[in-house]
């Protein structure tokens, strides 16, 4: 009387599969989006409301106009200006 040994047949993990198929389709997605899609023109990413300030910036400005404007020798200023103190205490270990 012989005995037959066979090996028993791997079953495929279906759902492994599915899960390794589904990373490496997001790897994918991922890497196409950084490296190959088109970039958005930057008429589709800025606001039309900044799209002036193009134009702004071509403006240019004379500072001798604005010192000599009679309306800015006007002015007046209602704040005393700030005077500097020291940042250290000369005695680190006593209070104030």
């Amino acid at each position: 009387m012989a005995i037959a040994i066979e090996r028993e047949k791997k079953r495929i993990n279906f759902v492994a599969l599915l899960g390794a198929a589904a990373i490496i389709g997001i790897i994918a997605g991922i890497i196409y989006y950084l490296f190959f899609a088109a970039i958005p023109g930057i008429e589709t990413i800025v606001p039309s409301r900044l799209k002036s300030a193009g134009e702004i910036a071509k403006i240019e400005l004379n500072p001798q106009e604005v010192f000599e404007n009679p309306i800015f020798r006007n002015l007046r200023q209602y704040v005393n200006p700030l005077e500097a103190e020291s940042a250290t205490n000369p005695l680190p270990f006593l209070l104030p």
